[in-house]
């Protein structure tokens, strides 16, 4: 339940968001704010702190099993996507293998939310993915560091050039942390993760690859409704309308779990040969886990007769990413 004494300023959003709410509960809810915000004189901040956090026990735990069941009975959680691209697996290939996707999974516990990415195989072995920018995420941090066996670096592809990241080695288990976030590796895992980026890298040298959109004989993909001769403005109308029909089917999250400031996030995923939607991961993040993972379930939601990209008139895999702007102030 949201503490009436909390000023949470609504959401700074794109114009297809806003359009969700009702005048009247805009106005409401606005007025509420604007009093609280003059008694209180500050900003508001979630009064409510978190009485737990995911330990790194539990990390561990959920790394054996593959799975968050039977872990903390305190738990409540639920599968948001099984459309998860594997961190460690890179490249095109392999993008409608179902052996090479993972869960993402919504973690509450007493006053936290985690978005949980387990990922596992007996090929490609098994990975824990969350991030560490919610409230908790420091004290996961000094366990992990606490924990450790050694620590060393190790190099990963970047956009557009290597850079070097920690690894703490924490028994069998090799904990990479990267941009916010923690990915904890068994030793199968990490192994092909240090393959995959020596590859990326050595690709990196290469040069950009080649675009599909660069190329005269693309066509990107349709829906039923944009059919058009030009591909650009088949496309334009396609952006339009995957990102209003996003737009419309956001939930806004429980403001119970909101710790800070959220924004955009962006959604990357593959729209494959035969136009299913698959291989999703948070490209960039909000800075909140709920409206992260929120995104996630609405594009793995997507109910759309989408028609592939061709290329020389044959289905070919596609990157697509759709950013979401949900903010709190």
């Amino acid at each position: 339940m949201v503490n009436p004494c909390v000023c949470l300023t609504l959401f700074q959003l794109t114009h297809e968001f806003q359009v969700m709410m009702k005048t009247k509960s805009l106005i409401v809810l606005s007025a509420l704010c604007t009093l609280i915000a003059s008694c209180s004189g500050s900003k508001g901040v979630a009064s409510m702190p978190p009485t737990e956090y995911i330990t790194l026990s539990e990390v561990k735990t959920i790394l054996d099993q593959g799975t968050l069941e039977n872990v903390n009975p305190k738990w409540e959680f639920s599968l948001i996507s099984n459309q998860m691209h594997a961190p460690h697996i890179r490249g095109r290939s392999g993008y409608e293998d179902s052996s090479k996707l993972g869960s993402l999974w919504a973690l509450y516990v007493p006053g936290l939310y985690y978005n949980v990415e387990v990922f596992n195989n007996p090929t490609h072995g098994k990975v824990v993915d969350l991030f560490l920018t919610n409230p908790q995420g420091d004290k996961l941090m000094s366990e992990i560091k606490n924990a450790t066996d050694s620590v060393f670096e190790v190099s990963v592809a970047g956009m557009d050039s290597a850079e070097v990241v920690p690894v703490y080695q924490l028994g069998e288990v090799c904990a990479v942390i990267k941009d916010g976030r923690a990915y904890f590796y068994d030793k199968t895992a990490y192994t092909q993760f240090v393959e995959h980026e020596t590859i990326a890298i050595d690709r990196l040298k290469e040069g950009p690859p080649i675009e599909y959109s660069s190329r005269d004989n693309f066509r990107s993909p349709s829906l039923p409704e944009c059919q058009f001769e030009s591909d650009s403005l088949n496309y334009l109308c396609f952006e339009r309308q995957m990102k209003n029909t996003v737009a419309s089917n956001f939930t806004f999250p429980n403001f119970e779990y909101i710790f800070g400031g959220g924004g955009k996030v962006v959604v990357s995923f593959v729209i494959s040969k035969s136009g299913d939607i698959t291989a999703l991961h948070i490209k960039e993040t909000s800075g909140s886990d709920i409206i992260d993972g929120e995104a996630i379930r609405v594009v793995n939601d997507l109910d759309l007769n989408i028609g592939p990209a061709t290329l020389d008139g044959e289905p070919v895999n596609t990157i697509y990413d759709v950013p979401i702007r949900a903010k709190f102030q």
